[in-house]
């Protein structure tokens, strides 16, 4: 159960938690100092982290902290972030071990763990306990693991007061409800409203934050009734995923990546090949088109050394009007208009016409064809 803890022990410990009852006693037994620590973040493999939450939450850390295995807000998020921006890692697993803690701080850092959803593969493992606030960040992953003895669950809200009479100290314990006064006197009827209706907001807001999560509905989650849940019963109420050891968790990664792996390497192969296929059928194409024009215009060996030189079918066609135009002329006889192939001649920029067809000594129809395959070879 998400636990608001205030003690009157002093103003500075006066601030609402979301921890376990058995959890609380070790976070006020030494002055706070504020600090950050990183200790939080082992690398598992090339592209995935493992990133510590574990033992009651703070917001910020000190040095007694490490003394009780206390995980402070701040450093977690400091973390977090820097595994949220590396491109080399893609898998975050956010290690669970923690009754959960303050209130401040738990919400801001949940939020952030939900919207790296969107760029990296983010898991939660719960391998001890993940109640309360621990529970509220783990909810944010995509997925949620828990060991068979896992205790998961305990969303709600608890206000807790100390008041000393003599050598006895007394607890007054509101659970689940918005306070809008500071001094509230816990015994009577309206200081306990108030405070009822505070812890019942924040209820509020956790339950709704973890529907969105997980995408659960409210009365599933109000079906807990803040209550703790081991494993497999915690699976049947929907608060985790599935019943796993993080050794085989670490497999199923591995697996996975072989997957994608596999599945470029099919893509990338398949891509080849439509290309290859494409390449083949637009050759072919080019090919018929020549060769059906060229048999319109009574220029077939024309035409093959075209295609042979890999003359696209529109230029292709241009050439053998040209030199069908300049054949026709031939027969008819000299003109002192231009002919078709002298028009095509004067829009190639000063052709190459090499030694060997000036000095052919062949037929007018060889020196055509030649001149014709050296506007060609410009074209190109």
């Amino acid at each position: 159960m998400k636990m608001i803890r205030r003690t009157q022990m002093s103003n500075k410990y006066g601030i609402p938690l979301m921890i376990a009852d058995t959890a609380l006693k070790a976070m006020f037994n030494s002055n706070t100092e504020e600090r950050e620590i990183s200790t939080y973040v082992s690398q598992i493999s090339e592209d995935t982290a493992k990133l510590k939450i574990h033992g009651p939450l703070i917001k910020y850390g000190s040095w007694w902290s490490d003394i009780f295995g206390i995980s402070a807000y701040s450093s977690i998020s400091k973390e977090f972030k820097k595994l949220a921006s590396d491109p080399n890692v893609k898998n975050i697993i956010l290690d669970i071990d923690s009754p959960g803690g303050m209130v401040n701080g738990c919400s801001e850092l949940a939020e952030t763990i939900y919207r790296a959803r969107e760029d990296k593969h983010i898991i939660s493992y719960v391998s001890g306990q993940g109640c309360s606030a621990a529970y509220y960040l783990a909810s944010a992953a995509s997925k949620i693991y828990a060991h068979k003895m896992a205790t998961v669950g305990s969303i709600g809200v608890v206000a807790c007061f100390e008041k000393s009479e003599n050598e006895n100290t007394k607890i007054i314990e509101i659970v689940s409800s918005k306070s809008k006064d500071k001094r509230l006197d816990v015994e009577t009827a309206e200081g306990q409203e108030k405070i009822q209706t505070e812890v019942d907001d924040l209820a509020d807001i956790f339950m709704e934050d973890v529907s969105r999560y997980r995408d659960i509905s409210l009365d599933d989650i109000e079906k807990t009734n803040g209550g703790t849940f081991i494993g497999k019963q915690a699976l049947e109420m929907k608060l985790v995923d599935e019943i796993s050891d993080l050794e085989t968790i670490l497999k199923e990664f591995d697996m996975s990546q072989v997957q994608t792996q596999k599945e470029v390497a099919a893509t990338t192969q398949v891509d080849v090949k439509a290309v290859q296929a494409e390449a083949i059928t637009a050759e072919r194409t080019r090919v018929a088109t020549i060769s059906a024009k060229a048999k319109e215009f009574g220029v077939e060996d024309f035409a093959q050394e075209l295609i042979a030189m890999g003359t696209s079918a529109n230029d292709a066609e241009q050439l053998m009007q040209a030199a069908k135009n300049q054949v026709n002329a031939s027969k008819e006889g000299p003109s002192i208009m231009p002919t078709g192939f002298e028009k095509e001649m004067e829009k190639v920029d000063n052709p190459e016409v090499k030694a060997n067809i000036t000095e052919a000594t062949g037929s007018e129809e060889s020196v055509l064809k030649a001149s014709m395959l050296a506007m060609a070879e410009n074209i190109k």
